[in-house]
């Protein structure tokens, strides 16, 4: 980052400290901060085991590493703030998989059938499907190329078998065919339609289509409830970059996209082992991050990598670049990925306004 570091001129009072509090939702094995740009790591004052404490006086980096050796995940999350921004940070560390239960069918016509956060497909007709589905009240999605059924507030709490058969001819509607347009595509980029209907947080949304965004199609009308939020994004790609914007969509609904400007001059360098990004501009964002993965040898150790870097810590920089710094008391080499090894690296920046989300991605697989 830049050399500029938190003070004060001589004759004025000192700043107050800003506590963030850090929670986590389950024990953490390293937390620790960075008061200042340029300021030394320090750890987190613990207050229970997955509750922790850092006062801050300006722009600050919080680290939360989390561990499951059992599993062999290793995940490591940065924020990178200033007092402007909230004062709590929320982490998940708890990467146990929740408890399911085998949700089986059977299904007259070839397509796909989403429950919870599970799927199943089949390219032929007559077939049973078998889904793991987390406890709790799910909606059912089936769909084939021109039709689709939900089936509503499904009960799981252990093994079920659906009945009746699913049979699209006489239980679905027919999608709606949608023409989407871009009106600023760059002549390289090929543009995909992505339409989805959400689900709870955690799950995966149900998958309505994917293709051409000449001939998309959605889900109609008469399917829908007032609180289902039908979405479609167009995205755009060229080489390793992409940009795209999703919002709400409903039949009889805007078909015109602007895509957010890209990003550009995004350029990565090692230095002292930690691995950086530089870029030479951006479109307004809401957030910046930078993700890094990889995977020991032999596959048994995964470690993830994620900075998530606020517009007015960027503001106080003053710089176009991000490090992705492990040099902290207490970080463990398990936890640090190799960058001698194949990984893969990102540079994403989101905005959300009103019911858009504007993404650009630059990501890639580095082979050794």
């Amino acid at each position: 980052m830049s050399n500029l570091v938190a003070g004060c001129d001589d004759g004025e009072p000192a700043p107050t400290a800003i506590t963030i509090a850090i929670t986590a939702d389950k024990a953490p094995a390293l937390v620790a901060f960075r008061d200042g740009l340029d300021g030394e790591w320090q750890a987190a004052t613990m207050k229970t085991p997955t509750t922790f404490e850092a006062a801050v006086n300006g722009p600050y980096v919080i680290t939360v590493a989390c561990e499951d050796p059992a599993r062999g995940h290793f995940a490591t999350r940065q924020i990178a703030r200033t007092p402007d921004d909230e004062h709590s940070v929320t982490v998940q560390c708890d990467s146990t998989p929740p408890t399911t239960h085998a949700i089986t069918g059977h299904m007259m016509q070839a397509g796909r059938v989403q429950l919870g956060g599970g799927s199943d497909t089949s390219t032929a007709a007559d077939w049973d499907f078998s889904i793991d589905v987390r406890n709790g009240t799910h909606d059912l999605m089936a769909r084939t190329d021109d039709r689709i059924v939900l089936r509503r507030a499904i009960q799981v709490t252990g093994d079920l078998e659906l009945t009746p058969a699913i049979d699209l001819a006489q239980e679905g509607a027919a999608l709606t065919a949608v023409a989407f347009t871009v009106t600023n595509a760059a002549p390289a980029e090929a543009l995909t339609a992505v339409v989805d209907l959400d689900q709870p947080a955690g799950m995966l949304p149900f998958d309505v289509y994917r293709g051409p965004i000449a001939a998309a199609t959605v889900v109609p009308e008469s399917a829908l409830t007032a609180t289902d939020a039908q979405r479609a994004s167009i995205q755009a790609t060229s080489g390793n970059q992409l940009r795209a914007l999703r919002r709400s969509f409903r039949v009889g609904g805007t078909t015109a996209y602007t895509l957010p400007a890209p990003l550009t001059g995004v350029s990565w360098a090692q230095t002292d082992g930690n691995l950086g990004v530089t870029w030479s501009s951006a479109p307004e964002f809401d957030s910046l991050v930078v993700t890094v993965d990889g995977a020991s040898a032999d596959g048994s150790k995964l470690q993830s990598h994620l900075l998530e870097l606020s517009p007015s810590f960027l503001a106080a920089s003053g710089a176009r670049r991000a490090t992705v710094d492990t040099a902290i008391t207490g970080y463990k080499p398990e936890w640090k990925i190799d960058l001698a090894r194949q990984y893969s690296r990102g540079l994403v920046a989101e905005r959300k306004a009103s019911n858009e989300v504007a993404t650009n991605e630059v990501a890639e697989t580095i082979m050794p």
